[in-house]
């Protein structure tokens, strides 16, 4: 595994993750894949960091015929994409059990992850990984949280609430990101924010939607059960969450990032 991953141990959480963390996110897929350029003539599209591939059929109906490969470092996530596949009986979709920092260079057409760099120790270099597994004149597309959450939100109130377990507010890599991309000889073309309101039966559901993360939970173990407690509690003070009539909603909002290769 490349010395950029961290290891994310998914086992026991992909149905929830499928059932809570995609509906969630399903605006911005739909947002990000409607935004894409069209692909060149050559080469497969590479969706590295697939997750249980609930963006797969999008990507289908946007480059019809066209081959994908399908990747992820979670065998879970894996047999997810393939069970998906099976059903539906999808001959365009390869997979395999690859992290991002492992694709071949210059192998895809084109190639897009959704909120997969954000988890990894070095989010720049991922990124231009990815876009490194791109043939010149080609793109690559990657969707994120950004590491400093734009202001309110649940994911902002987070954020600051995190400020319990930690020393300090972690470094922004997205001030180097643009600059990263040039000297790698690829233009950024578009650094975009997106938003999208989440809706929670009640607070404690993005809680819930939130400890499926496997960062989460590493977070819960490095730091104990006291501060973690804590930090929830200074969350649930400001929880960046209103009461709109029987739901508590908030926004998201995420980054969407495309390249030329």
């Amino acid at each position: 595994m490349g010395a950029t991953t961290a290891f994310l141990d998914w086992s026991n959480v992909v149905e929830a993750y499928i059932d809570r963390w995609i509906p969630c996110n399903r605006g911005f897929f739909e947002a990000v894949v409607l935004a894409l350029p069209d692909m060149p003539d050559y080469g497969p599209l590479l969706v590295p960091g697939a997750g249980p591939g609930c963006e797969l059929p999008l990507l289908l109906e946007r480059f019809p015929g066209r081959r994908i490969v399908a990747s992820d470092p979670s065998a879970e996530m894996v047999q997810a994409i393939n069970r998906q596949v099976e059903t539906s009986g999808t001959a365009e979709i390869v997979t395999e059990v690859k992290p991002l920092e492992e694709l071949e260079p210059s192998f895809g057409a084109a190639a897009v992850s959704f909120f997969t760099v954000h988890t990894l120790r070095n989010p720049v270099e991922a990124i231009l990984s990815q876009a490194r597994a791109v043939r010149h004149g080609g793109w690559s597309a990657v969707v994120y949280f950004p590491p400093i959450p734009e202001p309110g939100g649940p994911l902002d109130a987070l954020y600051r609430a995190a400020r319990v377990v930690r020393p300090k507010d972690p470094p922004d890599w997205e001030l180097r990101l643009c600059d990263a991309v040039r000297e790698a000889g690829m233009v950024p073309l578009t650094m975009e924010t997106l938003r999208q309101t989440w809706r929670f039966d009640t607070p404690d559901d993005f809680r819930e939607l939130m400890e499926l993360l496997p960062h989460i939970r590493k977070i819960r173990e490095k730091v104990g059960e006291e501060s973690y407690e804590a930090m929830w509690k200074a969350w649930s003070n400001e929880p960046g969450l209103v009461e709109d009539e029987d739901d508590w909603v908030g926004e998201a909002a995420a980054r969407f990032v495309l390249i030329a290769c």
